[in-house]
């Protein structure tokens, strides 16, 4: 029984009990009222008019389909709405044997082999299918087809004998004729099967009992090859050549298989469906295929595309989650022990701008490697070392860039001896400190004065670690309280070293839209780990900060700047203050905190700063009124303090032009220093102001490494101090500074007030004994013979006695370097990004001026846009208008992305500032900025100016997706612009250069995208330019939706135009309909592209470097 027989419907032009029998009519006619053609005759002769064939189901001339859609179904008239948008859904008869959505073929088997056994009249008839779900919309009856299939029939004298159904066929052109000798003239398709199965039908002549054909068919596989030539399309009953090949039947018949002749192909077809094979056909270089290709069909690499978008959608939500897991695991950790306030040692800092010279840097690499290699193999430094310095807590120095200058070698002889330190020799160095060497004792209130250029600035950075461009070395060490237990310190210094010094700069950077309680509390958040405060903690921390700085009146008024009314300017220098105190550093550093206030004011400063030394008492315990957990150690410079602040500090250092210090003492003392070196300060002079005048008359001789007093009466001073001295011993107190040559004589060392038994030298302090007595006189700092004790300990209860302050120092050559350890944030990512942008939209939301512009003139170009291409027309004008309105649109997304270079230039500053006080990582504000910045600017305008201008140009609305895949494109370019845009905000400082290139850019997207410069036009040595302009993708991706069924319908000098436009605009534009593609090119090349670029260069350029 054949398997036709299965069919519920049998296939057109088939009936009878088993589909075996040829039904004429025409395929428009219901199988069950087709009649079924005589046996007796060779082929219908009941034929509808316009269809052909052994069966009726081949259509002959242009109207005989919709002649018989008509007369099949009398109510069906083409929609005028369908046709105004550019849908012609007449049916036409297309009469070559290409294959677009099923086809029907009649041909004359032509083999002399078979006629000699077989003599008779042999046909064959093809039903192919490539979509079987379109052949319902010609309006035939349906049946169940399988796509890319074929079913063929073969007939003697009008009775089938056997057919073939093939699987898995697809169609495409070639230059080589069906037939060998045939012309094919008008070119060959070559339909293709990958399978091939052949059935007897019984009792007919050739698959009889005993027929060599019914043994032969079994063996007939696959695949199959059925070339056709193409027809004269001018000559409505031209007939063509194929041939049917199969393995064995080429074996047998030759190279051409089964020839077949006079063959007659035709296929009813919507006459939309038509146009749009004939204009993706001239797309693809009119290879022709067995289906129209779509311009966003899924190929390979779209697939592909489409795997690494979401790849990489799955580890943004996989990172937030390891976020959210990482905070909350800190905050479950312990908390750090109180430390109470540190101190701070430096030797022999220096800084000088001027580069190394190539044998100083080569040194300095040397000695690095030999340090490297030194603690590669003992792992440790040796206890030896001056002051018992080891190796850091929190980084290694072959970890970083370092070149630490407070390491040390230990010659043959045992003697520890520091590396070399000094500065560039050449004469054009501007050396702005040598050789300073002080110390801040826990608790104390430090005051840095000198003369405009005395590098008291410089010495700041220095001590708090600010990244630097010049050339620097010395040594920087903490300083602990000796009733501090030794596992306290070892905690603290490895949970909380980050945080112990906090700077305050001399110029305010604070977020003027902010209370300022807002501020407090975000450096609040950030400056402390998740797990130091609880919320409330937190919020009673902030409160005491607004009572001790005087805010609690302003705690909630606005901070302001030059252009929003605020708070004024001595209380945003308190704000300043506070915002490092909200941190609870152990050091507070301060430059020039008084600057530019008015006497209340720096008074009100003052005492603030005053309340957070915590006073020792003669034991060197803190008061029992402190809290040991709070309470700092403030150094600050000064300019012109008046006399009752100048009164105020425990001790003052004096620097003198040149960066040498002069002096280091108590207020009190400053008198007698002063009388001694033939100074003597005037009768009710400040104090100050005569220390300044008195630091002037010192100049330092960088050569020597030594400064020269030029004063004869100190001279002679000097030898009655040293009298003094060898009288009273260890009673002496007075602070003496070194002059002269600087030879190790027992001058005394006026710049740390030592004893008379304590020799101090240009280089530092001499003997590890000296400075234990040293340490005992003048601060809480561990006494000798503890020190000596811990020092013998391991080298991690070393390092909690005194610890050095490795992170400060490193030797800087050029504006590079890394980040300064006082910059790592404390915080986790997922806490410093959830700061970052509730401080971002809470702004915005303050002040909406900026976003309700964007939107205010976007819905203003919206409106004009819409009203000059008001319903473009289907003309070739109209053509032209459609896409200009398109490329109208782009161009002001482009424009719009340049506030984004404004928007991250107003942010500069003060990133840069919060970034070098360690609140948050670059990255993290970069996150936030970017969604911030994108989402409220970018995003939402798109989508506003997509709603108002798609609609009112009238584009593609044949289905709901190609407006948001308009959409779509129109964010993907917005923000390809946008980070673009901040890409050259981060990276150029000044903005107008910012601005001018990114106009520049657009006016280079406009010239490459394809519609004011054909790009095919374009020299070849040029023309790569393309495939870096965003404008030309996004172009491509709207436009290839925009072509789908749209028809140019006009009149040029009486002659009808009548064509479609994906005819036209690939010649006219150079586009690709491939709108998937130019998606992901959108998305992942440019986007993603964009925003690493920005994400290298944020963190590089937008960085402090002093």
């Amino acid at each position: 029984m054949s398997n036709l027989s299965l069919f519920q419907t049998c296939p057109p032009g088939l009936g009878g009990t088993n589909c075996s029998q040829a039904t004429c009519q025409s395929p428009y006619t219901a199988p069950a009222s087709r009649t079924t053609k005589p046996d007796s005759d060779q082929q219908c002769t009941t034929c509808d008019q316009g269809f052909t064939g052994l069966n009726c189901n081949v259509c002959q001339g242009q109207g005989s389909c919709q002649a018989a859609r008509t007369r099949f179904d009398p109510t069906f008239v083409p929609s005028s709405q369908a046709a105004a948008l550019g849908f012609n859904q007449s049916l036409t008869c297309y009469p070559q044997p290409e294959v677009i959505t099923q086809s029907y073929t009649d041909c004359e088997v032509h083999s002399p082999l078979i006629s000699n056994f077989y003599p008779g009249n042999f046909r064959l008839s093809l039903t192919r299918v490539v979509d079987a779900v379109n052949i319902s919309a010609t309006g035939q009856p349906s049946w169940p087809a399988t796509n890319a299939s074929t079913l063929s029939s073969v007939w003697l004298d009008g009775v089938e004998q056997f057919y073939c159904q093939s699987l898995g066929c697809t169609g495409a052109n070639q230059t080589a004729p069906a037939v060998a000798g045939s012309t094919a003239q008008w070119g060959t398709y070559n339909w293709t099967c990958a399978t091939l199965e052949c059935y007897c039908i019984p009792g007919t002549q050739l698959c009889g009992s005993g027929s060599i054909i019914s043994s032969l068919l079994p063996d007939i596989k696959g695949p199959l090859s059925l070339p056709c030539d193409y027809t004269d399309p001018s000559n409505g009953d031209a007939t063509g050549s194929c041939a049917f090949k199969a393995d064995i039947l080429q074996n047998f018949l030759g190279p051409d298989g089964l020839a077949l002749q006079n063959c007659r192909s035709g296929a009813c077809l919507v006459q939309d469906t038509l146009d749009q094979h004939w204009a993706n056909d001239v797309l693809a270089g009119g290879k022709g295929g067995s289906a129209s290709s779509d311009s966003s069909q899924l190929t390979g690499g779209v697939i592909a595309g489409l795997a690494v978008l979401g790849l990489v959608i799955l580890g943004l939500l996989g990172l937030v989650g390891l976020g959210l897991r990482a905070r909350r695991r800190a905050a479950l950790k312990p908390r750090p022990p109180p430390t109470g306030p540190v101190g701070l040692r430096w030797k022999d800092l220096s800084y000088t701008l001027a580069p190394p010279t190539p044998a100083e840097k080569a040194a300095s690499v040397l000695a690095f490697n030999e340090l490297r290699q030194r603690r590669r193999g003992h792992g440790t430094t040796p206890s030896s070392a001056p002051f018992g310095l080891g190796s850091s807590n929190s980084q290694k120095a072959e970890d970083t860039d370092m070149f630490h200058m407070d390491d040390v070698n230990s010659n043959t002889a045992g003697n520890p001896q520091y590396h070399s330190s000094a500065p560039p020799s050449h004469s054009s160095s501007t050396v702005l400190l040598q050789s300073v060497s002080g110390y801040a004792a826990p608790g104390k209130m430090v005051a840095i004065l000198g003369a405009s250029g005395a590098g008291k600035t410089t010495l700041l950075d220095l001590l708090a670690g600010r990244a630097k461009a010049g050339y620097q070395g010395g040594s920087v060490s903490y300083l602990y309280s000796h009733h501090t237990p030794l596992e306290t310190l070892s905690q603290a210094s490895a949970s909380s070293s980050s945080k112990l010094i906090a700077y305050v700069d001399q110029e305010d950077q604070l977020p003027p839209l902010a209370t300022v309680r807002e501020a407090l509390e975000f450096a609040a958040t950030l400056s402390n780990p998740e797990n130091a405060l609880a919320s409330h903690e937190r919020t009673q921390l902030v409160n005491r900060t607004l009572d001790v700085l005087g805010l609690t009146h302003v705690a909630n008024r606005r901070i302001g700047d030059s252009q929003r009314r605020g708070i004024s300017g001595g209380e945003k220098r308190r704000v300043s203050i506070g915002l490092a105190l909200v941190a609870r550093p152990r050091i507070l550093i301060l430059d020039e905190p008084l600057s530019g206030l008015d006497s209340y004011s720096a008074d009100r400063v003052v005492e603030a700063l005053r309340k957070l030394a915590i006073t020792t008492n003669n034991s060197g315990r803190p008061s029992s009124s402190s809290n040991s957990d709070e309470g700092a150690t403030v150094i600050m410079t000064l300019h012109q303090p008046s006399s009752l602040i100048f009164e105020t500090f425990d001790d003052i250092i004096l620097l003198a032009p040149g960066g040498k210090t002069v002096y280091h003492g108590t207020p009190a003392d400053a008198l007698g220093w002063c009388e001694r070196n033939g100074e003597p300060c005037p009768a009710g002079h400040n104090v100050a102001d005569h220390l300044l005048v008195v630091s002037q008359r010192f100049k330092g001789n960088l050569a020597g490494g030594h400064v020269q007093y030029q004063s004869y009466a100190q001279q002679q001073q000097q030898a009655q101090q040293q009298q003094q001295q060898q009288q009273h011993g260890d009673q002496s107190s007075q602070h003496q500074y070194q002059i002269g040559n600087g030879s190790n004589s027992s001058h005394s060392h006026g710049g740390f007030g030592g004893n008379a038994g304590t020799s101090f030298n240009e280089k530092g302090i001499s003997a590890r004994s000296s400075i234990s007595e040293h340490i005992a006189a003048t601060a809480t700092v561990i006494p000798h013979h503890q020190q000596q004790s811990r020092l013998d300990q391991d080298d991690g209860d070393a390092d909690a006695v005194e610890t050095t302050y490795k992170s400060v120092l490193r030797s800087r050559r050029g504006r590079g370097g890394r980040e300064a350890a006082s910059g790592q944030a404390p915080t986790t990512f997922f806490t410093q990004v959830l700061a970052v942008s509730g401080r971002f939209w809470r702004h915005a939301l303050r002040d909406p001026a900026g976003p309700m512009a964007h939107l205010a003139v976007t819905v203003g170009v919206g409106l004009i846009v819409g009203g000059c291409f008001w319903q473009v027309s289907l003309s070739i004008g109209g053509f032209q208008n459609r896409f200009g309105s398109i490329l109208f649109s782009f161009i002001y997304l482009a424009f719009l992305a340049m506030s984004a270079t404004t928007n991250m230039g107003s942010h500069r500053a003060l990133m840069i500032r919060e970034r070098a006080n360690g609140l948050y990582t670059p990255f993290a504000w970069l996150l936030s900025f970017v969604v911030y910045d994108l989402l409220l600017l970018r995003v939402l305008s798109s989508i506003v100016l997509s709603l108002i201008t798609y609609f009112m140009i009238g584009l593609n609305t044949s289905s709901p997706r190609f407006f948001f895949e308009y959409a779509l494109v129109s964010i993907l370019f917005t923000v390809d612009m946008a980070l673009y845009n901040m890409v050259l905000a981060s990276g150029i400082e000044d903005l107008s250069s910012a601005v001018l290139t990114a106009g520049a850019n657009i006016l280079f997207q406009l010239g490459f995208a394809g519609f004011l410069l054909n790009v095919h036009s374009i020299p070849g040595v040029l023309r790569w330019l393309q495939w870096i302009a965003a404008l030309k993708y996004a172009m491509e991706a709207v436009g290839s939706n925009e072509l789908k069924g749209l028809r140019i319908v006009d009149n040029l000098g009486g002659v009808p135009v009548n064509a479609p436009a994906s005819l036209i605009a690939p010649t006219l534009f150079g586009f690709e309909p491939f709108y998937y593609r130019d998606v992901l090119v959108l998305a992942l090349p440019f986007l993603l592209g964009f925003f690493g670029i920005l994400t290298f260069i944020v963190h590089q350029k937008m960085r402090e470097l002093r």
